[in-house]
Order: C-alpha cells, then sequence, then structure tokens
C-alpha cells in the first residue's frame, strides 16, 4: 500500500473523542483509496503532554502530534524580515515554518503574525510559484478565519488585497 497522511490541527487539548473520529478517518481513507494511512495533529492547545493513542480492544491507536507552542513566533518572523532586509531570498521551506506562526508562542497578537507574514509573502511573489503561493495564503486565510474576529478578518482580507 501506498503511504498517506491525514492532517489535523486541534486548539484544545486532544481527547479521546477526537481519537476515535481521526480513527474513523484512517479506516474510511485506507479502505477508500487503498493506503496507509498516518494521522499527524498539529496541537496549538497549551496542553504540555496531549492524549496521543486511544486503546481500542486489542488494538492502540495512535496519532502524530506537532506541537508548536514552544516555538516563538516574534523570533521567526523577526528573522524572516532581516533576511529579506538583507537582500536574501525566502523559499518554500521557510514560508512553511511562518505560515503556521499562529500555533506558536510569543507576544505578537495572531492577527499580527499573519499580517506579517503575508507583508513577507508580497516580497517573493517573484522567487515563488503561483501554486505554492496560494497554497501558502490558503493556510494564512484558514487560520484567520479560525482564530481572528470579524473587524481583525476584514483587516487581513483588506490588506491581503493590497
Amino acid at each position: 500500500m501506498e503511504p498517506g497522511f491525514h492532517l489535523e490541527f486541534e486548539s484544545d487539548s486532544i481527547k479521546s473523542e477526537n481519537l476515535r473520529r481521526f480513527r474513523q478517518y484512517e479506516a474510511s481513507i485506507c479502505r477508500t483509496f487503498k493506503v496507509q494511512v498516518i494521522t499527524y495533529v498539529i496541537c496549538s492547545s497549551k496542553v504540555r503532554h496531549p492524549l496521543t493513542q486511544l486503546q481500542c480492544g486489542i488494538n492502540t491507536y495512535k496519532v502524530r502530534v506537532i506541537r508548536l507552542k514552544d516555538n516563538n513566533a516574534d523570533t521567526l518572523l523577526e528573522k524572516m524580515t532581516q533576511r529579506q532586509k538583507n537582500g536574501e531570498h525566502l523559499d518554500t521551506s521557510d514560508f512553511v515554518q511562518a505560515v503556521l506562526a499562529p500555533l506558536m508562542s510569543g507576544s505578537m497578537p495572531v492577527k499580527e503574525r499573519i499580517l506579517s507574514t503575508l507583508k513577507l509573502l508580497r516580497r517573493e511573489t517573484e522567487n515563488l510559484n503561483r501554486e505554492e503561493l496560494d497554497m501558502l495564503n490558503a493556510v494564512l486565510y484558514a487560520f484567520a478565519i479560525k482564530f481572528l474576529e470579524h473587524d481583525d478578518l476584514s483587516e487581513v482580507v483588506v490588506s491581503s488585497n493590497l
């Protein structure tokens, strides 16, 4: 079987009901597409030791958790901004980290993290292909919708259309 993955975002602690739902998704994907599936949960919760496995009869279901609260968004975005100011171009791997800044720790409000990343992206439009740019923007908008109130969300949309 070809390997595959299932990606989830959790802003609350991971509960057994979440694991049961993820397990159902995996089973459906495996059966439908005939692939092995591993679920990765990007966790923005402050919980230090999230639930990662569930005992189901004789089986143990497991997910892989990616915790970003230990990373500092302020530091990451400042370093990226400085690199651009020094004339260095940022690539897709740099932006994969940056678009996840809303899930990291730091003192910068989530809205500012999103706006800062959009600004960095705008400066690299000629160095990224259109598909990569669209994907990165889509992730940022998804986080904006998830984490921002209406007025802040409107500001992000207006800023992105400049």
